[in-house]
Order: structure tokens, then sequence, then C-alpha cells
């Protein structure tokens, strides 16, 4: 997990007019978390606003502590903002990749940068003192084998989470973009490799750096809008993340942006199209235009624009005098008070534009900017704000997503124990039950084919799959069903055909849903499987999740076959919590032993609760 160093340099930043960004220092204190790294803190008792009030009002809100960060787009660190933007678009990467090259080569340009103090806040190594291969925090595709070793038959290694494929392939692309623009900028260290054999070593230490530094971006980047996509928030990546549904803050942002420019409206690529295109048109309409205007002759007092003298001297004036109206008083620092009140102006010269009449001065009105560039306008900034109370001196959290921990670990380089939305699947056991008894093959092809798609789609039909039908409740199967987002699936034919990933035990130790339908389905004998295969949705539906001692037995059997995966001797995950209070100093290791603790702790719950089943399957 990439950890935060320089905090001073980076309060500097945050606090730079120029970098059009608040930062509410009255209500946050930035310290030491016992979390691990840096958190941020309340200074004092927080409580959000009703926003459900009748009388509430965004603009108008006096309540300012729940504002913790406003930066405008502008400023975050985008493949969009970059010094190279240009270039990642010739070449087609974005995503992560564009974030993480944005960000190697903003750094290899030092204090010319704008983020150049927000850049050295981010650390990649576990020990600021040893800048070495040694201490670099890399990814857990990438650590010692013995590390490794420890992941192996968990969910980790299931998800590709210590696969080092993907970080390569990035990595060789990358070197390549490099080398195609090297006569326009400089090749970045990370990716400065030499052919020269005596040089293996350093070139190794080189992709380490890269893949730290693709560990560090990817557990800092937050999802901006259709033009940014991802990038780097100064501010709001000092948030640590919470698993059980206690964060306090929301990241706010409007997402919903032209691709091409990132204006809300008025841009008119949805009507022409992309940038390109644009110009290719304007171009013929300005060369049609040329033509006619051979075939014209100018009126008298006229000038070659169509425009009177008269007119343009009033023109001219006009100019003259909306400059002297635009002068701003001197800069001064960014508090809430002066957001509050901008916001206030803001409303009311919308109402002014509004009530204006005059289509060509509203015109003008469209295009002049109403804020100058160091005033922040909600709907092009990125917002920290506060949802939740928060007691003083209590750490503030944020949250990232209902993630498992092998997830967390990919992603964030870390784990959370009792993880509540942590699974352990049971896809690999299926699999090789399939293989292993012939009688069976029957079931899960047309499980695999026809089966799964039937059952989820008319289970999300029942209301998140929380309603009780037939004899079966939710007693026996979770009423998250599998379902450890909060999002909605995206029910396209990759996702099914991937039914084996499917199948898990949650963490309250309940099968999800399909799980138990696959089950029930095993136990059903030739005849009755053609009759099932012949029903309707809701009956197939309704068949599978009748309550079975046969089920049960079936998913007792995968469960044991998975928890003899952990080739831990058959430690117990109480165990497992005594070994990780002695190991909290090797990170990877004690983030390793959270993720199995908890798959274990998992496991228990379920085998005790399906034996339970088997004494009283009602």
């Amino acid at each position: 997990m990439a950890t935060t160093k320089n905090v001073s340099n980076l309060m500097k930043w945050l606090r730079d007019p120029e970098n059009k960004c608040f930062w509410n220092e009255d209500v946050l204190d930035v310290r030491e978390s016992p979390e691990g790294g840096i958190g941020v803190f309340a200074k004092k008792d927080l409580n959000p606003v009703d926003e459900d009030e009748e009388d509430y009002d965004e603009n108008e809100n006096e309540n300012s502590d729940d504002l913790f960060l406003r930066i405008s787009k502008d400023s975050i660190l985008s493949a969009q903002n970059s010094c190279i933007s240009n270039l990642l678009y010739d070449y087609g990467i974005s995503g992560m990749q564009a974030v993480v090259l944005a960000f190697i080569y903003e750094k290899s340009i030092g204090e010319s940068s704008p983020w150049y103090d927000y850049i050295q806040s981010i650390n990649y190594y576990d020990n600021e003192q040893n800048i070495d291969e040694d201490h670099l925090i890399l990814p857990p595709s990438l650590w010692a084998e013995e590390e490794q070793a420890l992941l192996k038959g968990t969910e980790a290694e299931i998800l590709g989470v210590i696969d080092p494929t993907e970080v390569q392939e990035v990595f060789m692309q990358s070197l390549q973009f490099s080398k195609n623009i090297s006569n326009l900028m400089t090749i970045p260290y990370e990716l400065s490799l030499s052919k020269n054999s005596d040089f293996e070593k350093e070139n190794l230490y080189k992709f380490k750096c890269f893949a730290a530094i693709c560990a560090a971006i990817a557990s800092r980047a937050f999802e901006i809008d259709a033009y940014h996509e991802l990038a780097l928030v100064p501010g709001a990546d000092l948030f640590n993340h919470d698993s059980f549904g206690n964060e306090h803050v929301h990241f706010e942002t409007v997402n919903d942006v032209c691709p091409f420019c990132g204006r809300e409206d008025g841009c008119g690529h949805n009507e022409y199209g992309a940038p390109d295109s644009e110009e290719e048109e304007n171009e013929s309409e300005t060369e049609n235009e040329a033509e006619n205007w051979e075939d014209m002759d100018l009126e008298d007092g006229a000038s070659e624009d169509g425009v009177s003298d008269e007119e343009k001297d009033g023109e001219n004036m006009s100019d003259a005098s909306d400059m002297d109206q635009e002068s701003h008083e001197p800069l001064g620092e960014i508090t809430i008070s002066y957001i509050n009140e901008l916001e206030k102006e803001l409303e009311a010269t919308a109402k002014e534009d509004a009530e204006d009449e005059d289509e060509e001065e509203q015109e003008e009105d469209e295009d002049f900017e109403l804020d100058d560039e160091y005033q922040l306008i909600p709907d092009q900034c990125v917002d920290i704000v506060l949802k939740k109370p928060v007691q003083k001196n209590n750490e503030i959290f944020n949250a990232y997503g209902n993630l498992s921990n092998p997830i967390l670990l990919s992603k964030y380089g870390f784990t959370s124990i009792g993880n509540p939305n942590d699974y352990v699947g049971l896809g690999m056991q299926a699999l090789r039950l399939a293989k292993s008894d012939k009688t069976l093959k029957p079931h899960f092809k047309w499980w695999s084919e026809v089966g799964f798609r039937i059952f989820q789609e008319y289970a999300d039909s029942l209301n998140n799959n929380s309603i009780e039908n037939g004899n079966h409740t939710h007693s026996c199967c979770s009423s998250d069903c599998g379902e450890e987002e909060e999002e909605e699936e995206e029910h396209d034919e990759e996702f099914f055909q991937s039914w084996e990933l499917e199948l898990r035990i949650l963490s309250n130790g309940q099968p999800s849903l399909a799980t138990y339908a696959l089950t029930k389905l095993l136990t059903l004998n030739s005849k009755d499987l053609k009759k099932l295969m012949k029903n309707n949705p809701e009956q197939i539906y309704k068949s599978l999740i009748k309550n079975n001692t046969k089920s049960y037995k079936i998913l007792l059997n995968l469960c044991e076959k998975k928890s003899s995966m952990y080739k831990d001797g058959g430690l117990t995950s109480q165990e497992y919590l005594q070994i990780i209070a002695k190991n909290q100093q090797n990170k990877n290791l004690k983030y390793s032993l959270i993720l199995i603790q908890n798959e274990k702790k998992i496991l228990e719950i379920a085998t005790e609760l399906l034996h339970l089943k088997l004494v009283n399957p009602n």
C-alpha cells in the first residue's frame, strides 16, 4: 500500500490558490493513522446537514463543515491535464495506464510540473530512508515466491492477483510508447532500459520501480468523468478506506460530461462528433463560404467581415468597458466563506442570464467565463463531502466500494480483518466434481449453457432476490444471494459463461442463491432433470430453491474440499489471528494472513451451519 510522505509540502500545495483547491483546515487534521500510514482526523465533532429538509439549500447552507475538499478538475493529475496529454491521445492510451504514464512523465520534469509537491508526497517505498529494490512496495504479482506461496489456493490466486502477466504487458507497452515519443520527451528513468547485459540488474530494478508506481497510482486513482476518466486527486487520497459501511465521506463529481472536451453541454460534439470530424466539417464549410464570398460585392460602409465600422467602434468600446469590469481584486486565501459567497454570486448571475431577452447578449454571457482562473465552480470541481457524523479526534473514513480482500490486496495493497464483502469460491471444486462424476455431466451441461442464465435472470426480477419462495427461505442461503456489491451486474454473455465464479459461500457462511440452486440441481435423477428443463423460469426457480438434505451434503463436501486446499496443517481462523498479532512488521505477510484467516472463518461458519441443516433440514 503506497503511503504519504512530505505532508507539509502537500499541505502547501493544497493551500496555494493557484492550484484552485480548497482544503478545510478548520475541521481537518492530517496525522499518523492506527490503520497504518497517514489519515485524516476531525478537529471537532462534525455532523452533516440533512439534505432531505425542505429548506435545505446547497448553495446557502451555513454548515460549512460539510465540505472537506473542493478541487477544480483543471488541477487534478489526469492524462488529459498532463504534459503528454496529446501524445497519449495520439497513441490511443487511456485508463489506468494513461494515468501511470502521466504521473511518471510529470515526475520526470521535476519542479516544472504543477504537481511537483503533490508528486513528492506519494511514497512507494516502505522506508523513506532506504530507497532501494528491497524496500519497494510491490504488487502481490511481484512478491517473493515464499510470500506468494501463502496465497496458493485462496481467492487471490483464483482471481489472478499473483499473476504478473498484466503488469509485464503494460510495462512493455509503456517502453514502446516512451521510445516512440523520445524525440519530443526525454525518456523517464523507469523506462530507460539498457540493452547492455551488464545493466540487467538495473533494468530489473527499473521494472520493479514501474510496477511499484503502478500499484501506488492504482491505490489512489479516482473515477472522475467521461473526459478525464481516472485521475489522481490531491487531498482526496488521504482518506483511508472502511470496509464495514462506516465511511463518513463521499467523493462527488459530475460524471456526465462531453468525452472530447469535458464540458457539460453546449460544446456541439454530440451533434458534430469528435473534434477531428468537427474540424474537417468546419474546413469544408470555410471553403464553401470562401467560394460564395468571391461572387459577392461588399456593401458600402462594411468591412470584409460584414460588420460596419460604426458597429466595430461600438464593440471595441464595449469590450474595453467589459475588461475594466472584469478586473478582479488581488488574489487571497480560498476559504469556505469565499466558496459560499462565490456560489451565491454564480446563482445570481445565472438568474440574470435567464432574464436576459437579447439572444445575442445571452450567447456572449454563455461564452464569458464566470470564474476567473482562481475561482471554484462546483460543477467543474470534485468534492469530498461529509455524509455521516464523526466525533472529535476520530479518523474520517472513505469507502472505495464493497470490495473483497483479494480485490483490496490487488488494487490497494491491504486487507481487512472480518471484511463483510469477503466470500469463498467453490467453482474449482464444482468443476472437479463435474469431471469425476460422469453421471452429473448432463446437469452441468444444462446449467452452464442455459440453466444459470434462466435462474439468475428470474432471481434478479424478484426484488433483489429477497423474496421467500416455496418451502425455501433465506435461512439456508444468504439474502445477498451472491451480490457482494451494490452495483447491478451487467448480465452479458461473458458474465453467464463465468457461472463457476458465482459459486460461493458469503461472509456470513451462507451459500449464494445460485450456489444452492446448483447443488439442488445435482440431486435430480435423469427423469426429474428432463422434466425440470421443460419448465418455465418461475417453475425452475421455485424447484431449485427448496430445502433438500442431499443438497446440504453436496455443499458440505465442496466446503471440505476447499478447506483442504490450504496447506497449513489445518490451522483454525482463531490460530491465524494469533499468528497475525505476532507478525505486524512484514506487511505482505500480515495482509496475506488476514486474507486466509477470513476465508477460513467463512468456511468454519458454513460447515457448522450445514451440519445443523443435516440434523434439521427445515
